[in-house]
C-alpha cells in the first residue's frame, strides 16, 4: 500500500481547497448573474401599469378579465414605437355580453379601471387615474348620505364621515403620509419626497356633478418632488380618497 508524502500533502491540500472554494464562489457568482432580475422592462408600460394597479389595489379579484384600450395618438405611437397612453379596465366575465355571433363583447360595467399615461422619453408615470366601484364605492355611498342632508354644516359632514368609518379626516394627515406606499410608487415615479398635504371637503352646489352625481367627496391632495431614475426632478400630486386611504390619482405637474 503506497504511503503518503506528508510534505506533498501539506503543499497540495491548501491549494486544492483554495481551488474548490474559488470554483464554488465562481458558480455562485455565475448563478447570481444568471438569476432573472424579475424586473419589468422600462418601456413595457402596460405591464408596469398593471403591476402598479395590483399593488395599490391588492384586493382585486384575480378572476377579473382585463381589457387594454390604446389611446396613444397615432403619430406619437408611430414615432415612439410604444403604447404609453391607455386605459386598463377590469370586468367580471359574467358581465360580458354576447354579440350577434355569440362571441363575448365588453360591457360598460367595470369593477375598476385606470387611465394611464407614461412619458416615453423619461419612462416615468405622468398620469394615473383610478375609478370604478372598487376604488370609490364607499365614497359614493357617503356622498349619497350627505346629499340627503343639505342642511348639515361642514362640521356635521365630518362627524358623519367618521361615523361612516372614514379613516383619514382633517386631523389624520400624519397617519396618511406615513401610510403612503412609496416603495410601490418608486418604479413609476422615482423617489418621492413629501412636501405638503391638503384636506378637501368638496360639496358641489348649483347642479355641479361630481363622482357620478353622488355629491360630496372627501380626499387629500398630497404634493411632493420625485427624483426619477433619469436623474430629473419632477413635481407630483397624489390624490387619496379619505375613507379608506386609496390612491385614486397620480399626476405630474
Amino acid at each position: 500500500m503506497p504511503r503518503s508524502n506528508p510534505r506533498l500533502s501539506k503543499w497540495i491540500l491548501p491549494r486544492v481547497l483554495a481551488l474548490v472554494c474559488c470554483s464554488l464562489a465562481g458558480v455562485v457568482a455565475v448563478k447570481a448573474q444568471a438569476a432573472p432580475a424579475n424586473e419589468i422592462p422600462a418601456d413595457d408600460y402596460v405591464a408596469r401599469a398593471k403591476q402598479l394597479l395590483g399593488k395599490l389595489y391588492p384586493d382585486i379579484d384575480p378572476n377579473l378579465v382585463a381589457r387594454i384600450e390604446d389611446i396613444t395618438p397615432w403619430g406619437q405611437a408611430q414615432a415612439a414605437g410604444v403604447t404609453n397612453h391607455f386605459l386598463v379596465s377590469l370586468s367580471r366575465f359574467s358581465d360580458l355580453k354576447a354579440d350577434a355571433e355569440g362571441n363575448p363583447c365588453w360591457c360598460e360595467k367595470t369593477v375598476v379601471s385606470a387611465l394611464v399615461f407614461f412619458d416615453f422619453q423619461d419612462k416615468a408615470l405622468w398620469q394615473f387615474v383610478v375609478s370604478g366601484p372598487l376604488a370609490d364605492s364607499r365614497q359614493e355611498a357617503f356622498g349619497k348620505l350627505v346629499q340627503k342632508h343639505p342642511e348639515w354644516s361642514d362640521a356635521e359632514v365630518i362627524r358623519a364621515f367618521k361615523d361612516a368609518g372614514g379613516r383619514y379626516g382633517p386631523n389624520e394627515k400624519d397617519a396618511l403620509v406615513r401610510g403612503l406606499p412609496l416603495a410601490d410608487l418608486r418604479p413609476c415615479i422615482g423617489q418621492f419626497e413629501f412636501k405638503s398635504a391638503e384636506w378637501v371637503l368638496h360639496r358641489p352646489e348649483g347642479g355641479e356633478q361630481v363622482l357620478n352625481d353622488t355629491g360630496t367627496i372627501c380626499f387629500w391632495r398630497i404634493y411632493g418632488n420625485s427624483r426619477l431614475t433619469s436623474g430629473a426632478n419632477k413635481t407630483y400630486l397624489i390624490v387619496v380618497e379619505a375613507i379608506e386611504g386609496k390612491i385614486q390619482q397620480i399626476g405630474r405637474h
